[in-house]
C-alpha cells in the first residue's frame, strides 16, 4: 500500500508498506470478527483466472487500465456464467450525479461516468471513487438478493 491510496481508499497510515490485501482483511476483522476472509495475493493474469471459479460475482476494480482490459476480456469470454461489475470514469471532482451504473449485457455491468479517466491534474478523488464504490457494492447486493 503507498501513500497515494490514502486519499481515496480505506486505509491508513499504518498500512503503508503492508500490502493492500493484508490491510483490507485486518480491518473488515476488526469491522466483524465472525466473518471468514480468504485472501489471494496474486498478481492477476489470464493464467490464474481460476482463482474466480468458486465465485458468482467478480468486482473489477483495478488502477491500470490494462489489468482492466484482461480481466474484463477474460472473464466475459471465458466465464460467461459469472457476474462481472467494472468500473470507469472516477476521476476528478466533477458532479457526483454523473456516476452511474450501466448494464452492458446479461451478467456485465460498468459504475462509473465512463467518461473520466485519471490523468496529472484531474486524478481520482475519494468522493467520487467512494461513489462508484458504493453503486458497485448495491449491485451485488441487489444480484444476490434477487438470485438467491
Amino acid at each position: 500500500m503507498e501513500p497515494s491510496n490514502l486519499n481515496r481508499q480505506q486505509y491508513f497510515i499504518e498500512d503503508i508498506g503492508s500490502y493492500k490485501i493484508d490491510a483490507i482483511k485486518n480491518h473488515l476483522n476488526k469491522i466483524n470478527p465472525f466473518i471468514n476472509v480468504r485472501e489471494f495475493n496474486k498478481k492477476i493474469t489470464n493464467k490464474n483466472m481460476n482463482l474466480f471459479k468458486n465465485v458468482d460475482i467478480i468486482i473489477e476494480a483495478f488502477d491500470d487500465p490494462k489489468s482492466k482490459a484482461e480481466i474484463s476480456n477474460y472473464v466475459l469470454t471465458n466465464m460467461k456464467d459469472k457476474f462481472l461489475i467494472a468500473s470507469c470514469g472516477m476521476a476528478g471532482y466533477y458532479d457526483s450525479n454523473m456516476i452511474h451504473t450501466k448494464k452492458i449485457r446479461e451478467n456485465f455491468y460498468i459504475c462509473g461516468d465512463l467518461v473520466s479517466e485519471a490523468k496529472i491534474g484531474d486524478g481520482l478523488m475519494a468522493p467520487r471513487v467512494a461513489i462508484c464504490a458504493n453503486h458497485m457494492a448495491n449491485l451485488v447486493i441487489k444480484i444476490l438478493v434477487e438470485k438467491y
